[in-house]
C-alpha cells in the first residue's frame, strides 16, 4: 500500500494525480483495477506541512515578528489533518470525486459539524455528567449528520470508498478548526501544537471516515433513510468509533507508565485500532467495486 511513497514523481504526474471526478477524468468502472491503492502524494504534503510549520516557528523565534504567528498557526493546525485527508482521496480508486468537492467538505463541513456538535452539547447537556468523554457521542454524531446533510444530493457517490472520503474530509476540517482553537487558548501553544499534530492521523479524520464508510456500506445507491442508522452493519462500526473517541478523552493511561508517556501510548493504541477499522472498510470498498464490475454496472449510471 505504501510502495509509492518514496517513488519519484514528476510535477506533471502530481498535477494529473489530482485530476478526478469530472466527466473527462472519471474512469468507467470496467477500467478500474479493484486492488489495494498505493497512495503517495499525502506523504509529500505531510512532509511539506511539517517543514513549513518548523520554518514559520524558527522565523518567529529568530526575528520576533508576531506577524509570522498566523502562518505557523495555519500550517501547524491544518497541515497534518489535510495530509491524512489526501490519503483518503488517493485511496478512492474510483476517481469519481473531484478535489473541489473534497475542499468544500473540508471547509464547510468542518464548520458545520462543529456548529452541530455545539448545538448537541447544548441540547443534551451530556458533558455535565460525562465530562470530556461525552464528545465521543456528541461530536461523532455531529460529524455524521454534517456528512449526511451536505452530500444528500450527490446521487452517484454511493460507494463505500466515497463515503470514507466524505467522512475524512469533514473529520479533517473538524480536527483542524478544533486544534486552532486549542492552540490559541491553551497557554502552551507549542506543546499543544506538537502533541495534537502528532496525534492527528489517529483521531477525527479516521473516525469519521470509518463511520461514514459504514453508513455508505448500508446505504449503497438508495436515498438516505433514518432506518439505515439502526442497521447492525453501521451500528457496529459507529459503536467502535464512539468508543474510541470516548476512551480517547478519558483519563485512562497505560498502567505502570502513567503520566504523559502512558497517556500518549494509550492514544496510539486506540489509533492503531482505528486504522485497522479503516483498512477493513477499504477492503470492503475494493470488494464492492469488484462485485459491481462482475455485475457489469457502469460507474456513471449505477446510481
Amino acid at each position: 500500500m505504501f510502495s509509492q511513497v518514496f517513488g519519484k514523481h514528476t510535477p506533471e504526474e502530481i498535477e494529473e494525480h489530482f485530476k478526478a471526478g469530472t466527466r473527462t477524468t472519471t474512469p468507467v468502472l470496467s477500467s478500474i483495477q479493484a486492488v489495494w491503492p498505493a497512495p503517495w502524494a499525502f506523504f509529500r504534503i505531510l512532509a511539506a506541512s511539517v517543514i513549513l510549520a518548523i520554518g514559520f516557528y524558527w522565523a518567529f523565534q529568530r526575528f520576533e515578528n508576531p506577524k509570522l504567528l498566523p502562518g505557523w498557526l495555519f500550517v501547524g493546525c491544518f497541515g497534518i489533518p489535510f495530509s491524512v485527508l489526501v490519503f483518503f482521496f488517493e485511496a478512492n480508486i474510483l476517481r469519481n470525486v473531484s478535489f473541489y468537492r473534497v475542499i468544500y467538505l473540508f471547509a464547510m463541513g468542518g464548520l458545520f459539524s462543529i456548529i452541530l456538535s455545539l448545538f448537541l452539547f447544548e441540547i443534551t447537556n451530556l458533558s455535565s455528567w460525562l465530562g470530556a468523554m461525552s464528545a465521543g457521542i456528541i461530536e461523532e454524531s455531529g460529524k455524521l449528520l454534517a456528512v449526511i446533510f451536505l452530500t444528500r444530493h450527490w446521487k452517484k457517490d454511493f460507494w463505500i470508498l466515497n463515503g470514507m472520503l466524505f467522512g475524512a474530509a469533514i473529520g479533517a476540517g473538524f480536527a483542524a478548526f478544533e486544534t486552532a482553537g486549542y492552540v490559541m487558548f491553551s497557554g502552551q501553544a507549542e506543546e499543544t501544537m506538537v502533541l495534537r499534530g502528532f496525534l492527528a492521523p489517529f483521531a477525527h479524520t479516521i473516525w469519521t471516515a470509518a463511520a461514514v464508510g459504514a453508513l455508505w456500506r448500508v446505504k449503497e445507491n438508495e436515498p438516505f433513510q433514518r432506518k439505515m442508522l439502526t442497521d447492525l452493519r453501521f451500528l457496529r462500526i459507529f459503536g467502535i468509533v464512539v468508543a474510541l473517541h470516548f476512551l480517547w478523552n478519558s483519563p485512562i493511561a497505560i498502567p505502570l507508565i502513567g503520566g504523559m508517556a502512558g497517556k500518549t501510548i494509550f492514544l496510539l493504541v486506540l489509533g492503531l485500532i482505528g486504522w485497522l477499522v479503516v483498512l477493513m472498510l477499504v477492503q470492503a470498498g475494493i470488494k464492492q467495486v469488484a462485485r459491481k464490475q462482475k455485475e457489469g454496472v457502469d460507474q456513471s449510471t449505477a446510481a
